[in-house]
């Protein structure tokens, strides 16, 4: 029976069982919120990573449009260019047709003389130089003629020169 009392001391066995009982109540009180906290942690994670995701699909989207303005704007400006051209263009050859009709003839029609010099005004600050400038300092010493009818009893300039 000696045997029997040492290996079933009640005393003992129901320390050891308290202790391991105890040991379980830490670890479940630690443990449990320790897993509670990480698995909401592991859905923010997953819900931030979802955003970006989400996030990273609308900066692609902008960044697409934004390609797309530069390549809008770059011919947008091409064609500026081509129309600043095309109306360069024009409008120095119509001064040269009337700046050579009236040098050639030697005077100038105020009318003549009021559309070379609107043209001029337009010409210039779109780069016209050169011959053309040469030609319209000529028209502008070129004596100014009036029609009858078109400056009746007012002062009446005696050469083509622009609004200073």
């Amino acid at each position: 029976m000696v045997l029997a009392k040492h290996y079933l001391d009640v005393d003992e066995i129901l320390y050891w069982a308290g202790a391991v009982l105890t040991i379980i109540a830490v670890a479940s009180a630690i443990i449990i919120p320790l897993y509670r906290m990480l698995k909401k942690y592991g859905e923010a994670l997953k819900h931030t990573q979802e955003t970006l995701e989400e996030q990273s699909g609308i900066n692609a989207q902008y960044q697409q449009l934004i390609d797309e303005s530069k390549k809008d704007r770059a011919k947008l400006n091409s064609d500026i260019a081509i129309i600043k051209r095309a109306t360069l263009t024009q409008i120095k050859l119509e001064i040269n047709k009337i700046a050579d009709k009236t040098i050639e003839r030697g005077w100038i029609l105020n009318e003549e003389c009021e559309r070379i010099e609107m043209l001029w005004e337009n010409y210039q600050p779109l780069g016209g130089n050169g011959i053309t400038t040469r030609k319209m300092t000529d028209v502008r010493t070129l004596p100014i003629r009036y029609r009858a009818s078109s400056k009746g009893g007012t002062k009446q300039r005696t050469t083509c020169e622009g609004e200073k």
